[in-house]
Order: structure tokens, then C-alpha cells, then sequence
């Protein structure tokens, strides 16, 4: 069995009960050879599963939600959800129900991106988790970008808009959190400004 069966068993769902779907590095196209394979499970609301809960197993990472909870946090545009739902696939789309809110996807959206960078900091300059760190401070940047597409287009239309930004963070070999602060606010600036342009307060 590979993972996703062991998860079935595990939790005693069958097949058509449970919808995995891919999230992360292997879709946004940024993963190395040592990347999890990330995915978000999507469980019936009564089956036994707690929403949060993560399940390992060798490099597979699977995050569980039941249904109830996936629409809620799709309700309240979380960044996750949203790039779940707008898989090309359609899988999210064709058994979940979604109405964009612009009011909603601007303060989700600043915020996270937001948190995420603030983290970056805090990982770089308090607790040396360098690889976190780097990673925190693209997200903070991917995450605008993608909400500047959903506002703009009504979907996500390239998942690899922000891996230039990555592949330069990564690549720079930095610890030093002034050197990324001096040249990634100004980015994140400018990628805000946009998304806000986009997404206007109404």
C-alpha cells in the first residue's frame, strides 16, 4: 500500500469517502529531490478525523479536514482553501461551494502575508531556523501574488508566478535578516500596493 491507502485504513475510509488533494512546493514547481509530498484530505464530517490533525508517513504529509470544516475555511477565503479550490483539476470546485468576497480575500490575504513575513524575521534573527526562515519570507510574497490573481482574474492562473523569488531567496545563501529586509520590503511593498489596487476596500 503507499501512503494514501495506509491514511484510508488508518482513519476507515474507503475510497471515495476521502479527497486528497496536492498543496505546496510540488505544485507551486519550487520542490527539490528532498520535498514531502504534501496534501490536504478532505474527510466526511462524521468519520473519525480531526480537523488539524497531520498524518506522516515516509515523506507524505497530509493535513485533515472534514468537509464542514474545508467549506468553512474556504468561506472565510483562507489562503489554503483557495488554492485548493482553484486547482485546474476542479476537483475542490465541483463539491464545494464558494462566492468570492473581495472585503474578505483583502484582510485574509494582508494578513497572512503579513504573518508570514513578520515569521520570517523572527525565524532568521531570534531562532536561527535559517531554511524556515527563507521559506516563510516566499510565502509572505507568493501569497500576495496569488491574491493579486484571485482578485484579478477570479482564479489562479499561474502557481508559479512566485518562484522567482524563491529560487533568489534560497539561492543567496543569507542569514543575515537585514540583507533580506533591505531586499525583499521593498517587494513585498510594491506586491501589496498591487494586490490592494485589486482588491479594494468596499
Amino acid at each position: 500500500m503507499n501512503a494514501l491507502d495506509y491514511f484510508r485504513a488508518t482513519f476507515g475510509l474507503r475510497e471515495h469517502e476521502v479527497l486528497f488533494i496536492p498543496y505546496g512546493s510540488k505544485v507551486y514547481g519550487t520542490a527539490g529531490k528532498d520535498s514531502d509530498d504534501d496534501y490536504i484530505a478532505i474527510v466526511p464530517a462524521n468519520r473519525k478525523a480531526t480537523t488539524g490533525e497531520e498524518y506522516w508517513r515516509d515523506n507524505v504529509n497530509i493535513h485533515i479536514y472534514n468537509r464542514n470544516h474545508f467549506q468553512d475555511q474556504l468561506n472565510r477565503h483562507k489562503i489554503h482553501a483557495l488554492e485548493a479550490y482553484y486547482l485546474p483539476d476542479g476537483q475542490v470546485a465541483k463539491q464545494f461551494s464558494f462566492t468570492l468576497d473581495v472585503k474578505a480575500l483583502r484582510h485574509e490575504v494582508c494578513a497572512k502575508a503579513s504573518n508570514s513575513f513578520v515569521k520570517a524575521k523572527k525565524k532568521l534573527e531570534v531562532e536561527k531556523d535559517f531554511y524556515i526562515g527563507w521559506k516563510s519570507l516566499f510565502h509572505s510574497l507568493r501569497i500576495l501574488n496569488f491574491g493579486k490573481q484571485i482578485a484579478a482574474y477570479g482564479n489562479i492562473q499561474d502557481y508559479g508566478a512566485a518562484n522567482k523569488y524563491w529560487f533568489e531567496i534560497r539561492d543567496a545563501q543569507q542569514y543575515d535578516w537585514q540583507y533580506f529586509k533591505d531586499k525583499y520590503q521593498p517587494v513585498y511593498n510594491n506586491l501589496a500596493t498591487e494586490f490592494r489596487k485589486v482588491a479594494p476596500k468596499l
